[in-house]
């Protein structure tokens, strides 16, 4: 069973977007062999998928589709029922897998969902959030870290390549407290049972109160939400 570290930039979030950066990490016993590539998508970025990777029109101008990049030829050997993708968020990244003609039947682990369930009480699970509540960033500056810098043209927050740096350390500090890489990827597929909710007229309040003071706010939140945990957690209370 091989492990693969997976992250995509893209042109924005929306159905018809696709992948311009992509990062995979495969994790060996003693070191990872890290990939990453840019590509060229017959979508145009967004300027809010700009703002938060930077990638612009000109440093993709001269790329190739994907379908040309080694990245996406490595992944389309290791798509078998035995290996495991691991990504933040996986499901929005391996949906854009699909788009570019990658469908991956293999298992999965999604970090976002699974610290979920190992750290309830953490405000929030954005990945550069854990990297700093977690101390992740105290572990940075090793050789590993070095030789990525001196091998790749970027390196920084929110690019695809320093996103698997930084997944790799919390995959590592997750499988600890799940105890074991079938656990976890046990959690990814289990909906979480949320504590307090972050958004809205209500946020930061437990479920639990809302339920006492408001039920028919959970009503309308559990007909008007696509997130799987809020549907979930509302249900209990309905």
């Amino acid at each position: 069973m091989s492990f693969i570290l997976f992250d995509t930039e893209t042109t924005g979030n929306t159905e018809s977007d696709r992948i311009c950066q992509i990062a995979i990490g495969i994790l060996g016993t003693e070191s990872t062999k890290y990939i990453c590539e840019y590509c060229k998508p017959e979508v145009s970025i967004s300027f809010h998928a700009m703002a938060v990777h930077g990638i612009t029109p000109e440093k993709i101008a001269d790329k190739l589709s994907f379908s040309t990049l080694y990245s996406a030829q490595i992944l389309k050997s290791m798509n078998s029922q035995n290996n495991v993708i691991i990504a933040h968020n996986a499901t929005f990244d391996i949906d854009m897998l699909k788009k570019e003609g990658i469908e991956w039947v293999g298992g999965v682990i999604d970090t976002l969902r699974c610290a979920k369930h190992l750290l309830p009480d953490e405000e929030s699970y954005a990945l550069q959030y854990l990297r700093y509540s977690l101390g992740i960033y105290k572990e940075e500056g090793c050789e590993e870290e070095k030789d990525l810098k001196a091998r790749f043209e970027t390196f920084s927050a929110h690019d695809a390549l320093f996103d698997i740096y930084i997944l790799k350390k919390l995959f590592k500090k997750l499988f600890v407290l799940a105890g074991s890489s079938q656990k976890m990827i046990e959690l990814t597929n289990k909906p979480v049972e949320l504590k307090k909710i972050r958004f809205g007229k209500y946020k930061d309040k437990s479920f639990d109160e809302i339920a006492k003071s408001d039920i028919g706010y959970l009503r309308w939140l559990v007909q008007n939400s696509d997130d799987e945990d809020i549907k979930y957690t509302v249900s209990m209370f309905l």
